[in-house]
């Protein structure tokens, strides 16, 4: 709205004008995730136009085919076309390359129609089709669509997805559908995976009660057995997972976990609790009691049995840590929106950036796909994604991408992480090596040091050690005062003594500010994603030249939320064909149903509402009680459980199917443009896939193309990693 110098203008003529502006581009947030579903039935004419698109190849009364057919013309991207405002009683339709479609709402048998499921009564060529005779607006469809035959199977389908089936009234009516906050959503949803991971923790918390107390020399020993008709077995039952005597037996016997922690029996449930007053014990053997299967512990007190009785892993404390981390990594995404912005929608991120890659020797000695790789990574923000199987050389790209950094600038950093440690170290040897040819740079490499883990050359914690025996044998503190000297010595002394975990070393906080410093001069640093190192950068705002998650399909959203924040360009590598994140079977099936999710939220307040900010579940449950943002939310969530294998499906489904290609160009007069740019798409067997780039700049929105490489290569040597 811009006045003239006469024109008068009121705030809130002003205030109104911003409000539809907002509305209009929060309404595309809205629907950013989850699938259309449209029945096309066989007296739609889907048949005839089909074939005649053809050229006979599909048979019209091939229902099926025909369906198959129209399903791949929608990979080629497709548009909706509403009655302007004003104009009512005029049906809306669906337009793709080669068809349009006049769009119903589907009539459930005896009931209202209703737009969850849309209906196709009209399916004919585009091209023939004509222009309706009243006014239209047109939108994008940045989702995909499903096609089905039947209305039967489009009612069971849709009661299958839950909430992952779209509403058509977000496209057709938008004045109508509440308008969302995709950041919000964003953060939702990865809180909500939170939750459904913590009830899941919550629930090793085994209820348990004394059959008998045994003296022995070494102490009191408890028999313990499962406590019968247990509120933890309810919930567990619902969730699909063992009762509490079989997980017993699991752990203690199948899987003999004992550990250095060992157990600890506990008067409190909750996950997150305060473990102050809880006893120590150790499993000693399994117990026959009066006929009755139990088991022998040796405890170091005396448990108060008045109260209910909890079997805990003194471990628990670690993925309490974990859990908290990941929680304020979420709560930091405020901060930083475009990271939100990439985890809902990482296609419509993509943008093309100015490349610097120097293609030498090194390059051509590539395979054409990796050079590819590095070709896009070096002009894509603001993240790419390389998908391939063990034995591929994924490895070694990665480690090209360092060399090369390292090389091009000397003042670059990186920061390479992965979900597990097995990933980080066969990364990080590969990259020390590389590192170690490289003539006439020697660059600071440092591996966030785990106190379960052995030291290596590259330890943030052998990096201090080294470093302060240097320094307290050096010349300049030689000269120092004593008091600087003996505290210099200490600190050595210190750091080659490797004080044990959970020491009170009064050197530790010195040591540790130490390896902090080292690790924010080093060029190459290096940790899981669920590090505590992660979280200080994260807090003090470090920013990295671009960060590389190797293994990146085994980590969940909320594990990639803390090193996604530390660059603006970004590298993750995986294969979402191998194993997936630990748990996601469980935060899946649980996301995927929605009542499921409302029982489990309910049970977070009991269970585990101490370790969550104040206000975050009284949030959720504010968002649940929203029907229609809670199925969006929930969705989300089920996307971001495996991010990457999101990411690279989608790409699949892009892809589509080359043998069902359009034989005829349609016309698109009378019709809003409907571009469309399709790369060559080679076919699949076990070494080869390639990808589809696809552009769909749409009048007013322009989509840039997901350039995702994927590596099924030929068989690399031996150095392929």
């Amino acid at each position: 709205m811009l006045p003239t110098r006469v024109e008068p203008v009121d705030g809130a003529s002003i205030a109104t004008a911003i409000n539809d502006i907002t509305a209009e581009l929060e309404r595309v947030g809205a629907i950013r995730t989850g699938v259309f579903l449209l029945v096309v039935p066989d007296t739609s004419g889907l048949g005839e136009a089909v074939s005649r698109a053809t050229g006979g190849d599909v048979d019209a009364d091939d229902h099926a085919a025909c369906i198959a057919w129209a399903q791949a013309d929608l990979s080629g991207g497709s548009m909706v076309v509403i009655p302007a405002a004003g104009v009512t009683d005029r049906p809306s339709h669906l337009l793709t390359q080669a068809l349009r479609y006049e769009l119903r709402p589907s009539r459930p048998y005896g009931g209202e129609p209703t737009w969850q499921t849309g209906y196709g009564q009209k399916a004919e060529l585009r091209e023939e089709s004509k222009a309706p005779p009243w006014p239209i607006e047109s939108r994008a469809v940045t989702q995909p669509i499903e096609l089905l035959g039947l209305p039967k199977a489009g009612r069971e389908r849709c009661d299958r997805m839950g909430p992952a089936a779209l509403n058509w009234e977000t496209l057709l009516r938008p004045e109508q559908a509440p308008v969302a906050d995709a950041r919000s959503d964003v953060r939702h949803a990865l809180i909500l995976i939170q939750v459904v991971e913590t009830v899941g923790r919550s629930l090793e918390i085994l209820p348990v009660e004394v059959m008998d107390v045994v003296r022995a020399p070494s102490g009191q020993r408890l028999i313990l057995r499962a406590k019968p008709d247990n509120d933890r077995d309810a919930i567990a039952k619902e969730l699909k997972l063992a009762d509490t005597a079989e997980t017993l037996r699991r752990v203690l016997i199948e899987e003999q976990r004992e550990g250095e922690e060992g157990w600890a029996l506990s008067n409190s449930p909750f996950f997150g609790s305060d473990r102050a007053t809880d006893d120590h014990a150790t499993f000693v053997r399994e117990a026959d009691h009066r006929g009755l299967l139990g088991y022998e512990f040796e405890t170091d007190g005396e448990p108060d049995r008045t109260r209910p009785l909890f079997l805990r892993s003194r471990k628990e404390s670690a993925s309490q840590q974990v859990i908290a981390r990941r929680l304020r990594a979420i709560h930091a995404l405020a901060e930083l929106p475009g990271v939100s912005d990439f985890l809902a929608e990482p296609w419509s991120m993509r943008r093309s950036v100015a490349g610097d890659l120097v293609e030498d020797d090194a390059f051509r000695a590539l395979d054409a796909a990796k050079q590819g790789a590095l070709r896009r990574f070096s002009t894509s923000s603001p993240a790419h994604f390389v998908v391939g199987p063990p034995g591929v050389g994924k490895t070694r790209l990665a480690t090209e991408v360092v060399r090369r950094r390292l090389a091009a600038e000397g003042s670059t950093r990186l920061f390479l992480t992965a979900q597990g440690h097995d990933a980080l170290d066969n990364l990080q040897a590969a990259v020390r090596k590389a590192a170690d040819g490289m003539q006439g740079i020697s660059p600071i490499i440092v591996r966030a040091a785990s106190e379960r883990r052995p030291r290596k050359g590259d330890d943030s914690k052998q990096h201090v050690s080294n470093i302060l025996a240097g320094l307290a044998s050096s010349v300049a503190v030689a000269r120092m005062p004593p008091p600087f000297r003996a505290r210099v010595a200490d600190l050595a002394r210190a750091a080659s003594a490797a004080p044990e975990r959970g020491s009170a070393n009064k050197s530790r906080a010195g040591l540790w500010a130490t390896a902090d410093l080292i690790m924010d001069a080093a060029d190459v640093v290096i940790a899981t994603t669920n590090s505590g190192v992660v979280e200080r950068l994260v807090a003090e705002r470090t920013s990295f030249d671009a960060v590389i998650v190797e293994e990146a399909a085994k980590a969940t959203g909320p594990e990639l939320v803390g090193p996604l924040m530390l660059s603006g360009r970004r590298l993750l590598i995986g294969d979402h064909n191998q194993l997936p994140p630990f748990d996601a079977a469980l935060l899946e099936g649980v996301l995927s149903n929605h009542g499921l999710t409302n029982r489990v939220l309910a049970e977070a307040e009991k269970s585990a509402g101490g370790l969550f900010p104040a206000g975050e579940l009284d949030s959720l449950q504010n968002v649940a009680r929203q029907e229609a943002r809670m199925q969006r939310v929930q969705g989300l969530a089920y996307r971001l459980v495996q991010f990457f294998k999101t990411v690279a499906t989608n790409d699949d489904a892009r892809a589509g199917n080359v043998s069902r290609r359009l034989t005829r160009a349609p016309s698109t007069w009378g019709w809003p443009a409907c571009e469309m740019e399709l790369s060559r798409v080679a076919g699949r067997d076990d070494n080869v896939r390639r990808s589809q780039l696809l552009r769909l700049p749409f009048p007013g929105r322009g989509h840039q193309p997901c350039r995702l490489a994927l590596l099924p290569l030929p068989a690399q040597p031996a150095d392929g990693g």
